[in-house]
């Protein structure tokens, strides 16, 4: 039994002193990854745009998708937010001209007001998606230019109303500072390229004048010296023969 005890201690003490005698290992450094540059970093942008990097191309695509979702919906909203700020060029379109201002509403239901609608926004949606080929975008503005039927006056008008909508349709939340600045750098872009192919201003408008607004200015008689002279004279003569 002893002899047995022993050699069971004698077996457990070896395999205890053969763990010790093993070398500890060194814990193994973490290796440093360097991650591929990002698309957006590496991408430049063409000088002609008013963007310094291409983040800022990238903002304007995304905020972008949540129009395009419901486009011709968001084209008619703006384009009556448009006319009910400036209701007096509803006369450039014949097919809404008639239509009173406290009747826009009814432009929901009006094909021809969605397809006029969609004239601007389809040159915003072509330019957005060619920011990265400029030549291919500025086509588009010139492509779409003359069915806009729009004048340079319009065009700065009409800037409002869309950064407006884009604010609603993003919401707080993912309409930021940064947002609406890079859509009004991309808004100037278009107006510039725009009204290259456009009517400067609109047709001038004829002001009818009423005769009570017409302030007449006195008229100076004027004084005919010659028969003031031939009078004197005859005074004189008179004097003269009454004398003799």
């Amino acid at each position: 039994m002893g002899a047995i005890k022993s050699k069971f201690f004698r077996s457990k003490s070896g395999s205890r002193k053969s763990k010790e005698d093993k070398p500890v290992k060194e814990k193994k450094q973490k290796k440093k990854v360097n991650l591929p540059e990002s698309q957006s970093a590496r991408k430049t942008v063409d000088p002609r745009l008013p963007f310094s990097n291409y983040r800022q191309i990238f903002s304007i695509r995304n905020a972008w998708k949540a129009i395009q979702r419901s486009m011709e919906e968001h084209a008619t909203e703006t384009f009556m937010r448009f006319l009910n700020s400036h209701p007096h060029y509803k006369a450039k379109y014949s097919s809404i001209s008639g239509i009173q201002d406290g009747e826009l509403e009814e432009l929901r239901k009006n094909q021809d007001f969605e397809d006029k609608s969609m004239d601007i926004y389809c040159i915003f949606d072509g330019v957005i998606a060619n920011l990265e080929n400029v030549d291919k975008a500025i086509q588009e503005i010139q492509y779409g230019a003359a069915a806009t039927q729009f004048s340079h006056k319009m065009v700065k008008d009409y800037h409002d109303p869309f950064i407006e909508n884009i604010r609603l349709v993003l919401g707080s939340d993912r309409f930021t500072e940064t947002t609406e600045n890079n859509y009004k750098l991309l808004y100037g872009f278009i107006q510039v390229e725009l009204c290259k192919h456009l009517e400067e201003e609109d047709e001038p408008t004829v002001i009818e004048v009423s005769k009570a607004d017409i302030v007449e200015e006195p008229t100076e008689e004027v004084v005919d010296n010659t028969k003031i002279v031939a009078d004197t004279e005859v005074e004189v003569n008179l004097c003269v023969d009454d004398a003799s």
